[in-house]
């Protein structure tokens, strides 16, 4: 008998208004805009709850 073949989930998609990413999602864009600023690649993204503050507020 053949063996299955394992097909890889789908990766997830960030290109997602802010309010439809899952949370993990949304940790995950703060977590890169942290590495891109200790990096010297990017603005400071300041607390978690700016960042989001300002994400949300992008969109409306």
């Amino acid at each position: 008998m053949a063996a299955k073949r394992k097909v890889k989930p789908p990766k997830p998609r960030l290109d997602l208004p802010w309010t439809e990413l899952s949370k993990a999602q949304q940790n995950q864009l703060y977590t890169n805009a942290l590495q891109a600023y200790t990096t010297g690649n990017g603005p400071n993204p300041a607390t978690k709850a700016e960042f989001f503050r300002a994400k949300v507020a992008a969109k409306a």
